[in-house]
């Protein structure tokens, strides 16, 4: 974005050409769903890994936890991502969260 503003006001008059702006947003757009991308699907495999492994420590409930908060905001993808993550942890709190008093759901 600081490119895109940068080349705006480095126009000759103070005036840019807004066909330039268009194209460096355009560009910084590709690059965050590129990023969002590559986080996601760093989601789901954490998620597959933490539902096929036997450990289950403390930490890795609030990381899930929290983790699944803030992917409930990266809507449409990630909010499905953000429920799994949620569910997976706040349905099995006593598997997490054993040395605490926790009762398991019945």
């Amino acid at each position: 974005m600081t490119k895109a503003f940068n080349r705006l006001t480095n126009e000759a008059a103070g005036i840019g050409d807004p066909s330039k702006l268009g194209g460096a947003i355009g560009e910084v757009l590709i690059t965050t769903f590129i990023g969002m991308v590559v986080a996601l699907i760093g989601a789901v495999l954490i998620l597959i890994a933490v539902m096929s492994s036997r450990y289950r420590g403390q930490w890795l409930f609030w990381l899930m936890v929290s983790l699944g908060a803030l992917y409930l905001l990266a809507f449409p993808l990630g909010t499905l991502i953000g429920i799994a993550f949620l569910v997976s942890a706040l349905t099995r709190p006593h598997e997490f969260l054993r040395g605490l008093a926790v009762p398991p759901a019945s």
